[in-house]
């Protein structure tokens, strides 16, 4: 719930600041025109090497809702079974490597997110956190990986619990890292986002004493849960542990859908997996104010 509110009130300054900028009609077009070749190169080693991957978060309800992007979304979520994702880390770079960098926790080098993501060389996708870091940016599809959960109703708080604390902690250390006199312009244009700025920095400040690369490893590998269960979960998804737990069976077996004129994997109960995420009323289109948007620092392909 926090994350979301911030993200609004980062979304609202935007129309009070010259920093970060919409992408133009054109740009959003030639974008999603990327992504799409990205993913179908990714589903093409994955599926080559009999890898379970699909269309998750806004991806998934695209499909469903739009038969491809959402009109004003442009991003593309992948989702990953655990034992699948650790079979396309080793096969990643003689695959995609040339063209392609995975920046992930507990892969080669410092990870710029709790989840794995891919990011297409020799383009440029800046965001406020962007404009002063030395981690690989640009273009990116975002995989989120489905974990088992324990069956065990205490050890499964416990454990959703410990994970959530820590992906506080990744977050604030990471903001903190990465501020600058940019992002403190942009987020202090009002006296919410001069609050919001001042206690992030605060408690940025405490938790940037380990270093975010070490807290998103953390992450991974607090996520893990090694016994096959019926109850599975994406951790670093938009709701967190607890809001992301579903039985087994709403991911596996996959079914498809349609995406961009192409037959694409879905989660094999995508209905259910999107009422979960987005509501029963996920089919109708939000009103314009409610529609998320990314904002940027820089574009170019």
């Amino acid at each position: 719930m926090f994350h979301s509110k911030f993200k609004s009130m980062m979304n609202e300054l935007s129309f009070h600041s010259n920093i970060l900028r919409e992408l133009t009609r054109e740009e959003s077009e030639s974008l999603k025109q990327e992504l799409f070749k990205m993913f179908k190169d990714v589903l093409s080693i994955c599926e080559k090497h009999k890898i379970t991957i699909m269309l998750g978060g806004g991806s998934a309800l695209g499909c469903v809702r739009h038969q491809g992007f959402i009109p004003w979304d442009d991003d593309l979520d992948l989702m990953m079974p655990r034992e699948d994702y650790e079979i396309f880390k080793t096969i990643f770079q003689e695959e995609l490597g040339k063209t392609y960098i995975l920046s992930a926790p507990n892969y080669h080098g410092k990870s710029k997110a709790r989840f794995p993501k891919i990011i297409k060389k020799n383009t440029t996708l800046k965001e406020l956190t962007d404009i002063h870091s030395d981690l690989p940016s640009g273009i990116f599809l975002d995989i989120f990986i489905i974990e088992n959960v324990p069956v065990n109703t205490l050890r499964r708080r416990i454990k959703g619990l410990w994970c959530n604390v820590l992906m506080f902690g990744s977050t604030q250390a990471f903001w903190y890292e990465h501020r600058s006199d940019e992002l403190k312009l942009y987020m202090c244009q009002t006296a919410r986002g001069k609050r919001a700025y001042r206690m992030k920095m605060a408690i940025g400040r405490f938790f940037s004493m380990v270093s975010s690369w070490k807290w998103f490893d953390a992450v991974d590998k607090a996520v893990q849960y090694n016994k096959k269960t019926e109850l599975v979960c994406l951790p670093t998804g938009r709701k967190h542990y607890f809001g992301e737990i579903h039985p087994k069976d709403v991911f596996l077996p996959i079914s498809h859908g349609i995406f961009c004129n192409i037959e694409a994997p879905m989660p094999g109960k995508p209905d259910a997996y999107l009422k979960k995420i987005y509501g029963e009323s996920y089919m109708e289109l939000p009103p314009e104010n409610k529609r998320e948007k990314h904002f940027i620092v820089d574009f170019s392909l």
